[in-house]
């Protein structure tokens, strides 16, 4: 599926300089504990109800293949404590949603976005690494229910 970038996203992209920033987002939800927002820039930001707040980290943005889900590779700085104990406090497994904004028009998505769920974890004091994927519906279970005389009993008379 193409993707449709604004118009301002495609002049910045095509100029030889720009005064524009693209910027990366990242909520981090899940049971347990309220929504947490962040942002990879050097001041908050503020879109909708919530701010998103400037704090470091990187993304290797997930791979485009037909043969196997998605998987993303996020490595956060672990300095100020904040989001490793916010990842503990997780009730379960926490869900990334990543989206790519201009700075100019932080409400716009210009790509995304894209929501993946937490599948393996390692820190230590200075950084925390998060490999994040898409539930793999390859794997799942067609069709959801079987039927059979217990749970369907009305196909079986």
């Amino acid at each position: 599926m193409p993707r449709r970038l604004s118009s301002e996203a495609v002049r910045s992209l095509l100029k030889e300089s720009t005064t524009e920033t693209f910027l990366l987002t990242m909520k981090v939800s899940g049971e347990g504990f309220a929504d947490l927002h962040l942002v990879n820039n050097l001041e908050n930001i503020v879109i909708g109800n919530n701010t998103y707040f400037a704090f470091p980290f990187q993304v290797i943005l997930p791979n485009e293949s037909k043969d196997k889900p998605p998987k993303a590779s996020i490595r956060i700085d672990n300095l100020s404590q904040v989001v490793i104990r916010r990842l503990r406090a997780v009730q379960g497994r926490p869900t990334f949603e990543l989206a790519v904004r201009l700075a100019s028009t932080p409400e716009v998505i210009e790509l995304g976005p894209i929501a993946l769920d937490s599948s393996n974890a390692d820190w230590d004091d200075t950084w925390i690494q998060l490999t994040l994927s898409s539930i793999n519906l390859l794997n799942e279970p067609f069709p959801y229910r079987t039927f059979s005389p217990v749970t369907f009993p009305g196909l079986f008379q």
